[in-house]
């Protein structure tokens, strides 16, 4: 058996220590010029935030909404773009999967063929398989994105490795992390876009296609 979730104060703590050391490890990419958006004339012109040069996305295995099993390997060959959300949130959730419908949507139908959406539950008390479907059916997002969920225990690593703060760690299913990370073709993070500050329908579209290109 796996070691016992760690009591909820230590958890956050240690989710914000990765975060900061995440959020400085962009910056000290942005400095030292060595971020792949950033690059000679040929590189893509992403307009969301660039990560680390070359940080590949970790592994993943979960289960989507239908019941089948997703991996990170799966989704090789394809770009991905990926958010983390609450089937209960009532904050920053519902509109973040709107844009995300809508950029969708003003994709050409061979650019969605190359590109695939993905939800992970920040939330697992309240996200199962059933809630999960009813969300992307409200938001007119079945077929679009598929939304994995699962245990703490399986998700927990997923959020510590992806660098994000959950609902389990700060207690609220409207307090968590969202971002929308966009990965190329070879699983390698391209850009963020942040709600509030450049996540748009635009914005995704500008860089979804860029990954394309690039």
């Amino acid at each position: 058996m796996g070691d016992p979730p760690s009591p909820p104060a230590a958890r956050l703590r240690r989710r914000l220590l990765l975060i900061l050391g995440l959020g400085l490890a962009v910056t000290i990419g942005v400095v030292t010029g060595v971020v792949v958006a950033t690059g000679g004339n040929d590189a893509p012109d992403y307009v969301g935030s660039p990560p680390p040069v070359r940080l590949i996305a970790p592994p993943f295995a979960l289960v989507d909404e239908s019941g089948d099993i997703v991996t990170s390997d799966d989704l090789l060959g394809r770009v991905v773009l990926l958010t983390f959300l609450s089937t209960n949130c009532r904050a920053q959730c519902p509109p973040t999967a709107s844009t995300i419908r809508v950029a969708m949507a003003e994709l050409t139908a061979d650019e969605r063929a190359e590109v695939v959406a993905i939800a992970i539950s920040i939330d697992p008390e309240f996200d199962d398989a059933e809630a999960a479907t009813d969300f992307l059916d409200e938001r007119r997002l079945t077929g679009a994105m598929s939304y994995l969920v699962g245990t703490v225990e399986q998700l927990d690593p997923v959020w510590e490795d992806y660098g994000v703060l959950s609902s389990v760690d700060t207690g609220s299913s409207d307090n968590h992390s969202v971002p929308v990370r966009i990965f190329d073709r070879d699983g390698v993070w391209v850009a963020s876009l942040r709600s509030g500050d450049d996540l748009s329908a635009d914005n995704l579209v500008h860089d979804v296609r860029e990954a394309l290109d690039s």
